[in-house]
């Protein structure tokens, strides 16, 4: 927490290496941390703030590199679910449409014994309806939601989706 309050103390005096230098010094030091988690993506929004895109598109990738070398070594661990989320969530903000799916579906793959994944299907249901124009898999995708979680606190939207979408 200290070397974040340093970081942000160097972001408000605009001295964003140093803040940068502070940090990476989390990220390195103190990994599984909430605060070693949320530095990588905070790099990445402070660039798109900033409207940096290729340094934000590199932070994220960066983001990705880390949460993925993590994963490797904690795997199997609660922690793993968390960071495979954080993975999603990076592309998601690259709007890397189908990196970001294909983190989904992994997450759906790895933990669908394990954890409610409904709030995931309907994320990529939307992502194929708004963003990849794919109403076909976003139909599939909720009907799956629909099969699988039939008492999803999601079940009343995806229905109403549905519902919607066969209008069209």
């Amino acid at each position: 927490e200290a070397l974040f309050l340093t970081g942000n103390s160097y972001e408000i005096e605009n001295k964003w290496d140093s803040a940068l230098t502070q940090y990476k010094k989390i990220i390195k030091e103190y990994p599984l941390t909430i605060k070693g988690m949320e530095i990588p993506i905070y790099i990445a929004q402070h660039y798109k703030i900033k409207y940096q895109p290729d340094k934000m598109i590199t932070a994220y990738q960066e983001a990705i590199a880390h949460y993925k070398t993590l994963v490797n070594k904690y795997t199997n661990s609660p922690l793993s679910f968390n960071l495979d989320s954080l993975i999603a969530q990076c592309y998601v903000e690259m709007k890397d449409w189908q990196n970001a799916i294909n983190a989904f579906n992994n997450i759906i793959e790895t933990y669908k014994a394990k954890v409610n994944l409904d709030g995931i299907l309907m994320q990529i249901a939307l992502i194929y309806d708004k963003e990849l124009n794919n109403k076909p898999k976003a139909k599939e995708t909720l009907q799956t939601l629909l099969k699988d979680y039939p008492r999803s606190r999601l079940i009343n939207r995806a229905a109403a989706l549905l519902k919607e979408w066969d209008k069209k």
